[in-house]
Order: C-alpha cells, then structure tokens, then sequence
C-alpha cells in the first residue's frame, strides 16, 4: 500500500493512506521550499522511520526517487505518481459530536475487554456506539459478559447507533495522537461510515452492518448483596486464586459475609489458595463461581481506588462498577460451583 504525501505551501505535510475499510490523515510541520505530492511505499518507510534517531529530516524529489537525508543517513526510495492513487472521498456527515480524545480512547479500553474474537459472530467483533446529545456510549458483549461506558460529548444533531470495527478504535491513539485535544465523532448521511478528527487529522473508517443485541437485557433487577472492596486488593487476591483455577479452567468461587469476601481458587494437579479481604458488604450472605480472568479484566480497566460488585447468587449475572452503574457497568455471567 502507498501513502499520499502531499505538501504543498501551507507549511504542512499531509500523509494520507487508504485501504479497503480505513482511510487515515495526519499532517506534520514543514518547511517547504517546493511543493510535493507523491505517492510513497507506506510499510518501507515506515520501518525505516523506526530504526532512525529523532530529528529533522530533509526530503528532495529526485525523478521517481525520494531522497530522504538526516543526520546520520542518507537514503533513496523509488516513489509513484499521486495521480494514480485513489483520492479519498470524505462523506457528509449528518451527525457529529465533540468530545475528549483521551477520554474517549479510555472509554474504548473499558469496553473492548467484552467484546467477541469469534470470526462466526462479525456484529459482536465490533463495538456498539450511541451518539446521545450530551455523552457517547459504548458497549461490548461476546455473550458471556458485558460492558457499557459513557463519556461526555456535545452533540450537534439528533441520536445515532452505530458498529465500529475495533481495529478503527485501537487505531485512534496512533492516528490522532495521546494528547488531550478536542475529537470530533461524525456518522455519515447512509450511516454506512465513521469519521474521528482532532484538528486536521482523521480516521474514516466503515461500519459493520447488523443491529447489535439489546446488551441491557442482562442487568439484573432487584435486591443484591452489595460489596465495597479495595480495587487493588482485590486485584491480587484474584491473581492469586487464578494461578490454581486458571490450570484446571475452574471459575474461581465469590463469597461475601458481613465485613469480608472470600475468594477461592483450586486445581486438581496443583491444590488450591483461598483469600480474605475486608470490605464493606451490604445484604445477606452471598456465593458466586464466576471466571476469574474475566473480573479480572474488568479491574484492571477500571482505575477507581474501590470498586462495587453486586451478587445476586449462582444463577445471576455479578455487575463491577465504580461505586455505582453510572458511567461504567461490567456484568459477568456465573459458571457452574466448585465442589465443597
């Protein structure tokens, strides 16, 4: 694949690269005496890009050759004409939202630990997201859990639901950069595309086809026994048990009393260990065999100093939160009981 190098008299770079479902633009600052626009070898460059020192380059047009020269390294690479790539076509976009590109980024990272890697299942491989007037919300579901966040956004239309391949989001970071700068959400006319840009940088990308399962069905309703447990504790605990219950991919046994919480992992080939911890626990006595990678991933995507769990029994789903369901809830469907 080429990249669209196109610099012309504005004192910026534009790179631009296009594939079958994605299309990404980023501009660098420039000086430039002669405007270019070429089409360049997009993995060879960006290898070579990687093994160099940080520094200013300095970039000439040679015939079919770009000449790059720095410091230490003086290298040529055999380049196309831009006319033959294919100009991408930015959509009309018939919503758009503001929000905080980093806040964004961080809700993504809450919710793709739920989502699917089945290839059967190509609608829960995305990430469901929900234009609303004052937030975005994303959620993920593979079917045994589930995960739901919200981030604050400015909305500048109606509402819109969208799928969003996963890899457009994990691109965003690389793409828009990890500084905190204003990102624009856009959906197309034929809510067939997305588009995130911060300043003059974008990610267009496609969308998944599909209505994505009503996620919400598997909140529980009704009384539960409440636990407030010290996150990172918790945490380490858990790693601990999973060292026994991940070897025989046994669930790893929940209990809550008043004041503590048990946590119980076994294997059959290697024994088991069995943590205490102290918590605030609300409610009658409680048990609930779960996995224990899956809380797990659910902790480590939270970064609240204390985090809710709610058990309602062995046949209910348990739902992590921090401290409330608010902004972000994680449910974790129950496994069959470790034997006494």
């Amino acid at each position: 694949m080429n990249v669209l190098l196109d610099a012309q008299t504005d004192q910026f770079i534009y790179l631009t690269g296009s594939g079958p479902d994605i299309t990404v633009r980023r501009r660098v600052s420039a000086e430039i005496p002669t405007p270019i626009r070429i089409a360049t070898p997009a993995r060879a460059i960006a290898e070579f890009l990687q093994l160099i020192p940080a520094g200013d380059l300095d970039l000439q047009i040679q015939g079919q050759t770009l000449r790059v020269h720095g410091a230490t390294f003086d290298t040529s690479f055999r380049v196309g004409n831009a006319d033959d790539m294919l100009a991408p076509q930015a959509d009309q976009l018939s919503l758009e939202t503001k929000a905080s590109l980093l806040g964004f980024a961080s809700a993504v990272d809450q919710v793709r630990i739920a989502q699917s890697h089945d290839e059967h299942q190509p609608i829960l491989n995305g990430i469901y997201l929900s234009i609303q007037p004052s937030s975005i919300v994303l959620a993920a579901t593979d079917g045994h859990r589930a995960a739901e966040t919200h981030t604050s956004a400015t909305s500048e239309g109606g509402q819109v639901a969208v799928i969003v391949p996963v890899r457009a989001l994990l691109e965003l970071r690389s793409v828009l950069g990890s500084s905190d700068r204003t990102l624009s959400v856009g959906v197309s006319h034929g809510h067939n595309r997305i588009r995130f840009q911060a300043g003059a940088d974008f990610l267009d990308s496609g969308l998944i086809e599909g209505t994505y399962p009503d996620y919400r069905k598997v909140l529980p309703t009704g009384p539960a026994t409440a636990v407030v447990v010290d996150r990172l504790a918790l945490t380490l605990a858990l790693r601990a048990c999973e060292v026994f219950a991940r070897a025989g991919t046994n669930p790893v046994s929940l209990t809550a009393t008043p004041g503590r919480i048990r946590l119980r992992g076994q294997s059959t080939e290697l024994g088991e260990n069995v943590s205490n911890l102290d918590a605030k626990v609300s409610g009658p006595e409680a048990t609930v065999s779960l996995s224990g990678q899956y809380l797990l991933d659910g902790l480590v995507a939270l970064t609240a100093d204390t985090v809710s769990l709610e058990i309602r029994g062995q046949r209910t789903p348990v739902i992590l939160s921090p401290r409330s369901r608010d902004k972000f809830w994680y449910a974790i469907a129950p496994r069959l009981a470790l034997p006494k």
